[in-house]
């Protein structure tokens, strides 16, 4: 997931106007307010603090993370120092994160993971389609640029050309339930 949102930060820089990126987490909300994650309370908090982040103040959302994801086991305590470095405004995001607004917003965003069938990360959608390519920026931007409208950007444009690989599949016949059309 660090290398994911490093390389998609690139992307969406490169995209300018045209990029809508929305950060969403997987967890669960068992009861109300009672919001958990796969590694813990420390987890919560770090996703509280990075999607008031992204609700508040978009544009410094990637060099928020880009530092709290140099040391992602320091998360969340090492909000306050990358806050500073990226120029967010520690006191209203964490106004936010502490406050029923981040509950409300993290709740809803475990939501949206679930209804979208996201149970790890990352789990990447582009235009609406779960994205299933390499994790690289060419790849991403690839994807995000098929998914828009003329006028192409700039980035879109200089893309190279998807190499064709002739692919030859051998099956053995004996084999009815083999699935090779992957």
């Amino acid at each position: 997931a660090v290398r994911a949102e490093e390389t998609i930060g690139d992307v969406v820089r490169q995209l300018g106007d045209r990029a809508r990126f929305r950060l969403e987490f997987v967890g669960e909300e068992r009861q109300p307010g009672a919001l958990t994650s796969m590694h813990g309370e420390g987890e919560v908090e770090g996703d509280l603090l990075e999607l008031c982040t992204s609700r508040l103040f978009p544009k410094r959302l990637f060099p928020l993370l880009a530092c709290m994801n140099r040391d992602m086991q320091a998360i969340p305590d090492n909000f306050d120092a990358c806050a500073a470095e990226a120029k967010v405004p520690a006191a209203a995001v964490r106004a936010c994160a502490n406050g029923s607004q981040g509950r409300r917003l993290l709740s809803d965003s475990f939501r949206r993971s679930a209804e979208a069938g996201a149970r790890g990360s990352p789990t990447m959608f582009f235009g609406g389609v779960q994205y299933q390519g390499n994790r690289s920026a060419q790849s991403f931007l690839r994807a995000a640029c098929v998914r828009l409208s003329a006028p192409l950007p700039a980035a879109c444009a200089s893309l190279p050309p998807v190499p064709r690989v002739p692919v030859v599949v051998l099956t053995d016949s004996r084999c009815r339930d083999c699935d090779h059309a992957r």
